[in-house]
């Protein structure tokens, strides 16, 4: 089974209807019942993804994140995280505990608060520093 986060946004959409197509069974998270998939409903705004989420799962397409928001991005840094950092975490857990064999992450700069924050990836072990206002 594939689980798709941000199922029902630009990339999402097309996605599900590709796997929809090929055969695949979907199983989506979102804040409502999505009317043709398996849900699991959760705002990640406001909610922890469930324990249960990824049972049977053996694909996760992670799409979902917090950007486009035109409000003052200092004011918003606490939402920024919580959805693109803290529940993108939650979800890698519950993926490694249920044996997930494929995480695949999708992401956008937007994803990225427009306040003054760097972060340091360590990518094959030299550290790179990407700053989103560099």
């Amino acid at each position: 089974m594939i689980f798709v986060t941000g199922a029902t946004g630009f990339i999402g959409q097309r996605l599900v209807e590709k796997l929809k197509v090929q055969g695949e069974r979907i199983k989506v998270l979102s804040r409502s019942q999505h009317p043709e998939f398996e849900t699991v409903v959760c705002d990640l705004q406001r909610e922890v993804i469930p324990d249960g989420a990824l049972e049977g799962v053996d694909t996760v397409f992670h799409l979902a994140g917090f950007a486009h928001d035109l409000r003052d991005a200092s004011e918003l840094e606490g939402e920024y995280r919580k959805v693109n950092v803290d529940a993108t975490v939650r979800l890698a857990e519950l993926a490694v505990r249920a044996g997930v064999k494929r995480f695949v992450f999708v992401s956008s700069v937007k994803a990225v608060s427009r306040v003054r924050l760097s972060l340091l990836w360590l990518l094959q072990g030299q550290e790179c520093l990407f700053s989103p206002n560099a």
